[in-house]
């Protein structure tokens, strides 16, 4: 995964170099004045540079395709392993252990847990190496190419750690209870099948769906909150991450300009 953004960041230096040497013979051929600054790409004419960097990027989507099959593979394996030690686990357990632990929190363990191994785990562990990755290779890029963006880096990075702090502190305990209001829904269930047609005989059909809607309701009600507080911390890094390439983009612009400015007096 290192390699594949050791690429990406490649490609991008390459595509600047590129970019610079064409504009720096865009501005010869206008004005006539040679620059006296020499680019990788300077012997290379434009077929050449476009072959080069569409090597890289047919490397770089090669190992994405291995990047993507590695990790999921890990997972998979993980996942079932995960499930072959609590299975190997719940048969070893003594009879008390199943008198003493309802049976909705059992299914919760073999259902949810391990839903999110199967489900959500591989691709939030990817999405999130990603992301960390690419972040990296983008502060460095920015730091070659204009060193004054590492002036907001640092005040940006504070403001994100406080706000993934405070967002892991709230999410805690509402995922904990997201669990609690969750298993006994598997219970209700469970007992509804195994006594219906005792419920049937009595007719009490009506008491244990109004329980098990007043149970889902209860469990959604957390969910819905657990929802509101992912987006309330995805709203406010989008806007950092917005912040960030304004400032990037604005200091570039007036970096360029001085350069301009200072080579037309000079």
């Amino acid at each position: 995964m290192n390699l594949r953004y050791a690429v990406h960041f490649i490609a991008d230096l390459w595509l600047a170099w590129w970019a610079d040497k064409e504009e720096l013979e865009t501005a010869y051929n206008v004005t006539g004045q040679p620059s006296n600054i020499t680019y990788i790409t300077s012997n290379l004419d434009t077929n050449e540079s476009a072959a080069i960097y569409a090597g890289i990027v047919a490397i770089l989507l090669l190992l994405n395709f291995v990047r993507a099959f590695y990790c999921f593979s890990v997972m998979l394996n993980s996942s079932k392993k995960l499930h072959q030690k609590m299975f190997a686990a719940l048969i070893r357990a003594p009879i008390l252990f199943f008198d003493t632990t309802p049976t909705g929190r059992i299914q919760n363990r073999f259902t949810k847990d391990v839903g999110i191994m199967d489900d959500n785990l591989p691709l939030t562990f990817y999405v999130v190496i990603q992301l960390m990755l690419l972040v990296f290779t983008t502060v460095l890029a920015n730091a070659i190419f204009n060193p004054y963006s590492l002036i907001l880096v640092v005040p940006i990075g504070f403001v994100f750690m406080l706000l993934w702090r405070y967002a892991l502190i709230t999410t805690r305990p509402i995922k904990r209870l997201d669990g609690t209001t969750r298993s006994p829904i598997f219970s209700h269930i469970t007992t509804t099948m195994e006594g219906v047609q005792t419920v049937r005989l009595h007719r009490r059909q009506t008491e244990f769906i109004q329980r098990f809607k007043d149970l889902q309701d209860r469990h959604t009600e957390v969910w819905f909150l657990y929802l509101v507080t992912q987006r309330w911390f995805l709203t406010r890094v989008n806007i950092l991450l917005f912040l960030f390439g304004a400032s990037i983009t604005y200091a570039a612009v007036i970096t360029k300009n001085r350069k301009q400015t200072f080579s037309n007096s000079t």
